[in-house]
């Protein structure tokens, strides 16, 4: 038995993809007696000397993930990942250099997506294989019909606003990155960054990534003249953009505003919720149709011919794909985004080797806590957190605000990095961890007063068992 409740530590890095799921697995785990803590990855890094030793789960090993990991090593935590992208590769060989494989000599534990990541990791770092597992991801286990009541609730909500609409989810975030000041400097500046990382300019890699921002761009040409023709079209439909967060939305907003019935909204709601709340989505080369796709609505997807390297298997497998502008207005007209029971069964066969809990049997999080019950070790009644009184929280608290302000007036600081940080990471409140947690454990059938979820230093939360 546990002196103290072994810690797990799950990291937020983009607030509206994952804090949904990283508060399903708190739910699961806190209820199978883990102490969960949830918060931006700053915030635990600020932390990490005061906070009792566990296991802290990054959501990738990158290069510029390598000095923390040590950090945290050096400090008796263990180490897990996930990737967050790791359903969407093009290969084996692209997966293995852009996820810098080699730093899983870091990591005690791996959890994979599916099958397909899994052999591109073992069969090029073999010796990996007893730390790498196949679990699935619980942004999947929070689409299925058992949990998601949350987003069908949203989407009644967005329904009653906005009446009947089809979504425009945006993919552009290489041809339209926020940070880029026009095309040709943003492949520039992507290609000097891998340059600078250690590839040559003339690798396939290399290559593989120019082809994939043109790619990118020739998706984007598509999406904006259908936009542009829509009204004109379709007078009697409405199309709402949602762009997604790392690109420049004052793009978007500018192309929609004489638009008569063409909408842009850029929010803090789940991308799933919208989902539910409209006709269809049209999106391109996005995990966006693999939640449509979970919330048993077809998608269409958007995608240039030419660049069949550069196409995601997941999203072909489960949208109508669409390849010039006269199918998808043809589409649009009278578009069915219903499956067929045999359709559907046929897409998850092939869906599983890549997403190994798309089936309703299987949770991703119940397959982890599993592995980490294996791998976690019995941590010592000293390995507390420190400094847990309320005078030492509010504290920490005056300090992060004098630091905010400090920066922000007193130190030069890249503006369009800090909002790019800030879009991508809202605060985090306790009311809404609660609310979410407590949808799930109804759903869960699990007592809605079991949970202890407390905020132990600014924005670091505690999710644990009662008992």
């Amino acid at each position: 038995m546990y002196k103290v409740k072994p810690r797990i530590y799950f990291l937020i890095e983009t607030k509206k993809r994952e804090f949904d799921s990283r508060i399903y697995f708190a739910t699961k785990a806190a209820a199978s007696g883990f102490s969960v803590v949830i918060a931006k990855k700053s915030a635990i890094f600020d932390r990490r000397k005061d906070l009792q030793r566990g296991l802290i789960i990054f959501k990738s090993i990158g290069d510029k993930n390598v000095e923390s990991l040590k950090e945290y090593k050096k400090l008796g935590y263990m180490i897990g990942a996930v990737d967050e992208e790791g359903m969407m590769f093009f290969n084996e060989k692209h997966y293995c250099e852009s996820r810098y494989i080699k730093n899983l000599n870091l990591v005690d534990v791996f959890f994979c997506w599916g099958k397909k990541e899994y052999n591109a990791i073992i069969n090029s770092y073999p010796e990996f294989k007893d730390k790498v597992f196949i679990t699935g991801n619980q942004r999947i286990d929070v689409l299925k019909k058992k949990i998601n009541e949350k987003y069908i609730q949203r989407s009644k909500v967005i329904k009653k606003k906005h009446g009947d609409f089809i979504l425009f989810a945006s993919m552009f975030t290489m041809a339209n990155h926020k940070m880029a000041d026009s095309d040709n400097k943003n492949l520039a500046n992507i290609i000097d960054g891998f340059v600078k990382r250690g590839w040559s300019r003339d690798s396939d890699f290399i290559k593989l990534h120019e082809d994939y921002i043109n790619f990118q761009k020739e998706n984007m040409k598509l999406s904006i003249e259908f936009i542009k023709q829509f009204p004109n079209k379709f007078p009697n439909k409405k199309l709402i953009i949602r762009p997604h967060p790392n690109e420049k939305v004052e793009i978007w907003f500018e192309l929609a505003k004489n638009l008569k019935n063409v909408e842009v909204v850029f929010d803090d709601e789940s991308t799933s919720s919208w989902i539910a709340a409209c006709n269809f989505i049209i999106t391109s080369n996005c995990t966006t149709s693999i939640e449509s796709f979970m919330l048993n609505k077809k998608s269409i997807n958007l995608i240039n011919k030419s660049y069949e390297k550069n196409q995601f298997l997941a999203p072909k497998l489960v949208s109508k794909n669409i390849f010039n502008l006269e199918d998808l207005n043809k589409t649009v007209e009278n578009f069915n985004p219903v499956f067929d029971e045999i359709e559907k069964d046929n897409i998850n066969i092939e869906l599983s080797k890549i997403i190994y809990n798309c089936s309703d049997k299987i949770c991703s999080a119940e397959n982890m806590i599993k592995i980490i019950n294996n791998k976690i070790e019995n941590y010592k009644e000293s390995n507390k957190d420190k400094f847990k009184n309320i005078f030492n929280f509010y504290l920490f608290q005056t300090y992060y605000l004098i630091r905010y302000y400090y920066r922000k007036f007193f130190t030069k600081q890249d503006k369009v990095l800090v909002a790019l940080i800030t879009q991508k990471l809202k605060k985090i409140y306790s009311w809404e961890i609660k609310n979410t947690a407590n949808s799930y454990l109804s759903s869960l059938q699990i007592n809605q007063n079991s949970l202890k979820i407390k905020e132990i230093y600014p924005q670091i939360f505690k999710i644990e068992n009662k008992l």
